[in-house]
């Protein structure tokens, strides 16, 4: 099932959507994906002009591995959503398996926002929201676009819950 048809089903009777939106593709590449590959190729090409047969299977599996961890996260971050409604912000995920996260406004505490040198130049950022309860598995929202925006509808939504 897509993401957005999962955050469809999420939604409550009553429950408005404020505001939907998925981590930026863009950004991550930028910041992990092409690192990544670009150490998985460096590694490969090292290990291909070996004369040891086992070094450059070694470095060709290493390659192949990276590149597959790569198109995996792409595929789950495609498939993510970071959905606010009136009453939560919900937080889906998954590709073989379908995760889903929220935290009601009246447990929000503190709201952070985190950026790299690379998010500042894509205009992304992690945005933390803080629960009252310390044990609350609510994970970071990662490679958030417009992140001001975010955060500024985030805390209009808990100051109107208050």
């Amino acid at each position: 099932m897509k993401a957005d048809a999962r955050v469809e089903k999420l939604l409550m009777p009553g429950e408005l959507e404020v505001m939907r939106t998925k981590p930026d593709l863009g950004a991550w590449w930028v910041g992990i994906g092409a690192p990544r590959v670009a150490l998985g190729l460096l590694v490969a090409g090292f290990s291909i002009r070996s004369d040891q047969l086992v070094i450059e299977l070694l470095g060709v599996a290493f390659l192949v591995v990276v590149v597959a961890s790569v198109i995996a996260t792409r595929l789950r971050l495609e498939a993510t959503r970071y959905v606010l409604t009136n009453v939560r912000a919900i937080h889906v995920s998954g590709v073989l398996r379908s995760d889903c996260e929220w935290l009601t406004w009246r447990k929000v505490t503190d709201v952070s926002i985190a950026r790299s040198m690379s998010d500042r130049f894509m205009k992304t950022a992690t945005i933390q929201i803080h629960s009252a309860n310390e044990s609350s598995a609510f994970r970071a929202l990662d490679e958030v676009p417009n992140p001001l925006a975010f955060a500024d509808t985030i805390a209009a939504l808990v100051t109107s819950d208050a």
